[in-house]
């Protein structure tokens, strides 16, 4: 089944994903970078950590950063995965029904593969 989207609906939607991918991966660096100053010992917060708490603190803030960081991936990948359904000419098609996805549903969820059906479906597996 082809896309039952139009050119210029498509058109929309890559732009779209084009700019969240874009905002992904610089928001995924943002995480990372933090994580490497926090790993390397460079982050001003870590400087003068003499002090259980202290250490505590640093500890949460790398977790933080790193379950950030991996949530962006996820998410990029998503993004990356519409994308190259789009290029394969299935976008705007359930991975799960092989029905349409409500273009309503891409308009909220532009990286959506499954429509609300197939996604409820998808978690009962």
């Amino acid at each position: 089944m082809a896309s039952p989207l139009t050119q210029e609906q498509l058109d929309h939607f890559r732009q779209r994903l084009l700019g969240e991918e874009a905002d992904l991966i610089a928001e995924r660096d943002g995480q990372m970078e933090q994580l490497r100053a926090y790993t390397s010992g460079t982050d001003e917060s870590n400087e003068d950590v003499e002090d259980e708490a202290g250490e505590g603190t640093s500890t949460f803030e790398r977790e933080r950063s790193l379950t950030v960081a991996e949530t962006l991936t996820a998410q990029l990948e998503q993004v990356r995965h519409a994308l190259a359904r789009m290029d394969q000419g299935l976008y705007g098609i359930c991975e799960v029904t092989d029905e349409p996805i409500d273009i309503e549903r891409l308009e909220a969820i532009p990286s959506a593969t499954t429509s609300i059906r197939g996604a409820q479906m998808r978690k009962r597996l």
